[in-house]
């Protein structure tokens, strides 16, 4: 009720809903107390029209008819007729938005669950139409009436497959709430969203609503569920504004075409819904007489049902047609989970090397290696942390996704893992977790080579260090695992790069022994150099040529 706006009005979780995707209002699932409840929002002031100050809901007021149809609402109860909470008043930016909430319905509307069935057996659809029919005889009692805007969207089904009728009065309900310069925008909406549904004497604007034009909309909504389609969708030749002056003119209704679907209605029950569309009102079956021809059918028909066909029979044909769409919707399931899987393998392969996603995928734990003889890089930007606090945090972002970047495309070719970056260092290494002899010397130093040369075409001043020697390697971590690295050769590669020079490869007497295997590299001896932690060394620059 709108004296229970500030409640419901906190509404959480809202999100899009099939049942209401077709309809004029914009309507969706949210949590209200606990419990999913459906939503139907349509604006109190349409866009494009000058309605002057927006008003809070705090500060709305309901008019007195208003309050009779909520009150009306209120009192109606029954188990094919969806039932009413209340309505919200949320602003939300410049528009002020009312949202009427009802019970949830599971499986969405009727032309929801079409699409999601390949065909309904016969006593599912004859206890859909029952629902319905019982449903708006119980509506035509009620003090409100009658529906007025009724149609297969707004029929809809729950959790144990009961048909339920919503968004009763919610013409009314709009008419009273939307201002006064904004109704005829309003009218029109509903006009366009419900015409195949609706009366021609309504289309043509003779009278309003009416226990006679309910009965047209429940016939249009009883040959959907015999037909299991929405009306007219056999009409390809005229556009949806030609099939409504059609239906205004008394020259079309949903049996005027035909259908392999249709066909299968019994021509007695034919008959009934004909006069259901009849363009003189008061020609037109009452809803008893519309169950009375129903229950006809479900009692003499042989079409939906053997006779003779005991009860088990029927329960084992059932299943029999839910196991054919149950294997169809495993498989598609299944097609699913081995596309995402594949996703999830890409992704850990991008942050362990391939053999240890292997075995953490076969349960296996990933025991540490020693490896004799490896080579390890480690790169960064020199001047870096100097630089970094004269720019703004966006452009340091993508100056270190850039080499990011550099980095990545660079080794693809090569047998080299990149382990870590951190802030603007890279280190790369090869030799593990797959050996490769002493070919990692020759791979590390073609990665150096690239790396310069790409770093001097963006701009950035690259500066390289590597070592060669033995390393220890494995899995640390649990909830996100790290492939790590241990021991002096990793000390020593991280000291070559901090005392080598910008724009220049440094490396170890280690690493330039080893390229004496590979006559296409060459390098110049820089000296003897004083390295943190370590005692005097010889090292080398890698010649670019």
């Amino acid at each position: 009720m709108v004296a229970k706006a500030a409640q419901v009005a906190s509404l959480k979780g809202v999100s899009g809903h099939s049942a209401q995707a077709h309809q004029m209002p914009m309507g969706g699932a949210a949590t209200y107390k606990g419990e999913e409840v459906l939503t139907t929002t349509f604006p109190l002031y349409p866009k494009g029209v000058d309605c002057g100050p927006r008003a809070g809901h705090k500060n709305f007021s309901a008019s007195k008819k208003l309050l009779v149809i909520l009150n009306q609402l209120r009192d109606v109860k029954h188990e094919n007729v969806s039932k009413f909470i209340g309505i919200a008043i949320i602003p939300q930016e410049d528009q002020l938005n009312a949202v009427l909430v009802s019970e949830y319905a599971a499986k969405g509307s009727l032309h929801d669950l079409f699409e999601s069935t390949t065909e309904l057996d016969w006593q599912f659809r004859n206890s859909f139409m029952i629902d319905l029919l019982e449903g708006m005889k119980y509506i035509h009692r009620s003090p409100l009436g009658l529906h007025g805007y009724l149609t297969g969207w707004r029929c809809l089904i729950d959790k144990h497959f009961t048909l339920k009728i919503s968004e009763l009065a919610f013409k009314r309900i709009a008419e009273e709430m939307v201002q006064e310069a904004a109704k005829a925008q309003t009218r029109a909406l509903f006009k366009e969203h419900t015409a195949f549904w609706t009366a021609p004497e309504i289309l043509r604007g003779e009278i309003e609503p009416n226990k006679m034009t309910d009965v047209y909309s429940v016939g249009v909504i009883l040959f959907e569920i015999f037909t299991q389609s929405q009306p007219y969708e056999g009409v390809t030749l005229l556009t949806p504004e030609e099939i409504v002056t059609h239906i205004c003119e008394g020259q079309l209704n949903p049996l005027k075409f035909r259908s392999k679907s249709d066909l299968a209605i019994p021509p007695r029950f034919q008959n009934v819904l004909a006069q259901s569309w009849e363009q003189n009102p008061t020609a037109r079956p009452s809803l008893s007489q519309l169950r009375a021809a129903l229950d006809e059918v479900a009692e003499g028909s042989s079409a939906y049902e053997k006779k003779n066909m005991s009860l088990m029979d029927k329960i084992i044909h059932r299943l029999e047609i839910y196991a054919g769409e149950l294997e169809h919707k495993v498989a598609e399931r299944t097609a699913d989970l081995i596309a995402e899987s594949a996703k999830c393998d890409q992704l850990l392969r991008q942050i362990l090397p391939s053999s240890v996603v292997k075995q953490l995928k076969m349960g296996i734990t990933v025991v540490p290696e020693l490896f004799d003889c490896v080579t390890i890089l480690f790169g960064d930007l020199y001047g870096f942390a100097d630089y970094v606090q004269t720019i703004t945090p966006f452009e340091a972002t993508k100056i270190l996704n850039d080499v990011e970047v550099m980095f990545d495309t660079t080794l693809v070719d090569l047998d080299v893992y990149k382990v870590e970056a951190v802030g603007d260092t890279n280190m790369v290494a090869s030799g593990l977790p797959e050996r490769n002899g002493n070919i990692h010397i020759r791979e590390i130093c073609i990665l150096a080579r690239r790396l310069i040369t790409q770093a001097l075409s963006r701009g950035l001043s690259l500066r390289i260090g590597l070592h060669s020697g033995v390393c220890a390697a494995g899995v640390v971590g649990f909830r996100r695992p790290r492939y790590c690295l241990f021991g002096d050769t990793v000390n020593t590669a991280s000291r070559m790069t901090s005392h080598g020079e910008a724009k220049r490869i440094h490396m170890s007497t280690a690493s330039a022994d080893l390229l004496k295997d590979f006559p296409e590299f060459s390098v110049t001896e820089r000296g003897i150099i004083n390295i943190k932690g370590k005692t005097s060394m010889t090292t080398y620059w890698l010649n670019m040529q």
